[in-house]
């Protein structure tokens, strides 16, 4: 496949061979304005997008892409990259409801019921913090802050702040503070390279 200005698909996965993320993903744009409305190849373009931008942690445009081929049908690898990068954006309620998605399609596919499993894990850690802190609430006591947080330092006048405690995790309903976040995104760790598919 090859744009109208001299752009190809190989140049786009030669460059993701070599890491080059960036100048894949210009390919890949360039390709995507010249190409027809044709649902697979934009599905497959798209997909090989989200891969380059989920290796280059730019979650937020992983999950735009990965909309964009949902809309244009169902997709297993949408699916789950979409997922993977609404886990790294926190958006823990999301990703599970993704992943579930995409189990729905495929019930065996073992990349998704691993994303399930480790979401799972963090969406009972992020529960089990929540439970922790309303019974130290009850008690009248306040979880100690980690070492450094925001809440060390005095606000205007002079009293810890708590201007975090509480908030809800986006899209999850779930009551967190800036530890249980932290202590999530750490179960989460780093996104696991997925197969090249440029």
């Amino acid at each position: 496949m090859e744009g109208q200005c001299g752009v190809s698909l190989e140049q786009a996965n030669e460059y993701f061979g070599q890491q080059e993320y960036g100048k894949a993903v210009e390919c890949l744009s360039s390709l995507l304005t010249h190409v027809p409305d044709a649902v697979s190849e934009r599905t497959n373009l798209l997909n090989s997008r989200a891969n380059c931008y989920l290796r280059m942690k730019q979650y937020g445009k992983v999950v735009n892409d990965s909309d964009e081929v949902l809309s244009l049908g169902p997709n297993i690898e949408a699916l789950l990259r979409k997922s993977k990068a609404l886990g790294k954006l926190g958006r823990f309620h999301e990703a599970y409801q993704a992943v579930e998605q995409c189990l729905a399609l495929e019930p065996q596919n073992s990349g998704a019921l691993k994303e399930q499993a480790r979401l799972q894990t963090v969406v009972d850690a992020l529960q089990d913090e929540v439970a922790d802190e309303e019974e130290l609430a009850a008690a009248g006591k306040e979880r100690e802050p980690p070492e450094g947080s925001e809440r060390d330092s005095p606000n205007m006048n002079g009293s810890p702040s708590s201007a975090n405690l509480g908030k809800t995790t986006q899209g999850s309903g779930i009551a967190t503070s800036d530890h249980s976040e932290a202590f999530a995104r750490q179960l989460c760790g780093s996104p696991r390279p997925l197969q090249p598919d440029v």
